[in-house]
């Protein structure tokens, strides 16, 4: 499998947009880090449940393009393991994308955030989402789709 052509590109391309939903997350949460200490904001009940679910939405990006990244550089390691892994691990980073999502809307409706600061904070979590959805799409190409079907059943219980 390792020397598909058509599967090293489109692991190639979903580690790409992982990278990319890596980096818009970081902004993002450099965004969210920085509103927290400004003092209009910092009483807000919604922050635990952000910062909770931006943490482990992280966390899974990481994990997720850490296995594909293995693929790329045809490092050891059981192929299905690794692709399931992948898999299992943008689902649940998709997941917490959208409970940070409610959370901030939340935030939008306190109107204690300047149109401009939310825009720029909205740009960069659909940046990351937006690239995450790009990287599912790939993987669901190289997955045979019972196996896809079964992950995406298996963490929507999560």
């Amino acid at each position: 499998m390792y020397d598909d052509p058509t599967f090293h590109a489109h692991i190639s391309e979903a580690v790409y947009n992982l990278d990319m939903s890596v980096f818009a997350d970081q902004v993002f949460c450099s965004i969210v880090a920085e509103m927290q200490t400004w003092p209009q904001l910092r009483e807000l009940l919604m922050w635990p449940v952000l910062n909770q679910a931006t943490e482990k939405a992280s966390l899974y990006r990481n994990i997720a393009v850490g296995h594909l990244r293995r693929f790329v550089w045809r490092s050891q390691g059981d192929v299905d393991i690794g692709l399931q892994m992948g898999a299992q691990n943008t689902i649940l980073a998709n997941l917490q994308d959208k409970v940070a999502y409610d959370a901030l809307s939340t935030l939008n409706s306190t109107e204690l955030v300047q149109p401009q600061t939310w825009e720029t904070l909205v740009k960069w979590q659909q940046r990351r989402r937006g690239a995450l959805k790009h990287a599912m799409r790939a993987l669901r190409r190289v997955l045979p789709p019972d196996v896809w079907q079964q992950t995406a059943e298996e963490e929507a219980d999560y």
